[in-house]
């Protein structure tokens, strides 16, 4: 084929490829050839830069179409992920790109081509700065990095960078029982996973088993528990979920003695209500974790006016202003046990907007957690801004228990000592 005949694959995106492959089928490899060689793209390999720019082109036909953190693929099926980073026509790779040395032992550098196959996956060859190919290790199973998920530190802006962590984990390619499960609201809003007992349950579990692991198609493990029972339709059901989190406590007065503690038959046992997962009293304790990472807080110290009135007054500038909507709302309140009140009126004190203030159901925090002049606590919110559910605890502070004791002296003045135990409420 001559280059006139072939210039009009000018760009991976305007290729029919079905329509190529049944050209193929008549004149032979030709349009495969032609359609693999558009889809592979070579990059030098600095083996004393911690990244590698991509090719123009690539940047161009696959841009828009590659994934954040991609997965190169040698011949022997040894898997690096490596982050790509986008910035304004440009794209790299970066974390996990020094891998690519040292597994490959690239100590003087190279050529590295890779072929775009999907969003994720990248697959590659390396030759030498000599001209030959170098040689894939071999691993049963193959070799597989991948980079752990990063997160933000609570502390606002101060990013935390992922580790890179080797997972030489295979998922298995066959099974003895396996289910296809579409999941229902009431599964992902509940936290319990139902499945059913007929057909799947009766030979995957025996009514014996109360615990068991799920392990997704990454290799992370996931403890959780495993109940029977039945279902709305009152079919026999299992239901999995995460084993709650259980505490033996001590309840101390503050001057010291222990409180006297109820004794009920059956044992008292409190739910949350709903918003929070609706459950029997026989059913699995519902599991809440409080977000830790917040884009805005506060830090608010309670006045007399706002555990007594029943309105919560906030300044707009700052925390309110970036935070909150610029409307009068209704907000969601929601405490680090997961308790919610859902009825809290958010409204400005006057035209200027100068100071908001919070109503409604925030007269039954006070009251729930028995908030006090000078208690300090603290909001947060996950979303950038217009944020309707807002997250608080209280900020931990020092109590301060006091005990005065004299000497059993016959004296006619005794001397008084004092002592004090700081601890944190």
């Amino acid at each position: 084929m001559s280059q006139t005949n072939c210039s009009f694959i000018n760009c991976a995106a305007f290729l029919d490829v079905e329509a190529a492959q049944g050209i193929d089928e008549v004149h032979g490899s030709c349009v495969r050839g032609v359609v693999s060689s558009i889809n592979t793209y070579q990059m030098e390999y600095d083996p004393y830069s911690r990244s590698g720019r991509l090719p123009q082109c690539f940047v161009r036909e696959f841009g828009d179409l590659i994934d954040e953190h991609v997965i190169l693929q040698d011949p022997n099926h040894n898997k690096i992920e490596v982050r790509v980073l986008k910035k304004c026509s440009e794209m790299s790779f970066e974390q996990g790109w020094t891998t690519v040395r040292d597994f490959y032992h690239l100590w003087f550098g190279g050529w590295l081509s890779f072929k775009y196959v999907c969003p994720k996956l990248l697959t590659i060859s390396l030759m030498t700065r000599w001209g030959t190919e170098v040689v894939y290790p071999f691993h049963d199973p193959p070799f597989k990095q991948l980079l752990a998920i990063g997160g933000v530190d609570p502390k606002i802006c101060s990013a935390t960078l992922p580790r890179i962590s080797s997972n030489p984990f295979v998922f298995p390619m066959s099974f003895r029982r396996s289910y296809f499960k579409r999941l229902t609201s009431y599964d992902v809003e509940s936290g319990i996973l139902v499945l059913p007992w007929y057909g799947f349950g009766e030979f995957a579990f025996a009514f014996t088993f109360s615990k068991l692991v799920l392990v997704d198609h990454t290799g992370c493990r996931y403890p959780c528990s495993i109940q029977f029972s039945v279902d709305d339709d009152d079919e026999l059901a299992c239901k999995v979920f995460v084993s709650p989190l259980v505490f033996h406590i001590k309840i101390r007065y503050i001057f010291g003695m222990e409180i006297t503690y109820p004794n009920r038959t059956p044992p008292y046992r409190l739910m949350l209500g709903k918003g929070f997962q609706e459950s029997s009293s026989t059913g699995p304790i519902p599991f809440f974790v409080l977000p830790s990472v917040f884009s805005h807080m506060l830090e608010k110290t309670l006045t007399v006016s706002d555990v007594e009135t029943g309105y919560l007054t906030l300044f707009w500038k700052g925390f309110c202003e970036a935070a909150l909507p610029s409307e009068e709302t209704r907000l969601t309140f929601i405490d680090w046990v997961g308790n919610t009140w859902d009825q809290c009126d958010y409204k400005f004190q006057d035209a200027t907007h100068a100071t908001c203030k919070i109503s409604g159901q925030w007269h039954d925090i006070c009251k729930v957690h028995r908030l006090s002049k000078g208690m300090i606590i603290k909001l947060g919110v996950t979303g950038a801004a217009n944020n309707r559910i807002v997250y608080f605890k209280l900020s931990p502070y020092l109590g301060v228990r006091t005990t005065l004791y004299a000497p059993t002296t016959s004296n006619t003045y005794k001397r008084i000592y004092q002592s004090q135990h700081f601890y944190m409420l």
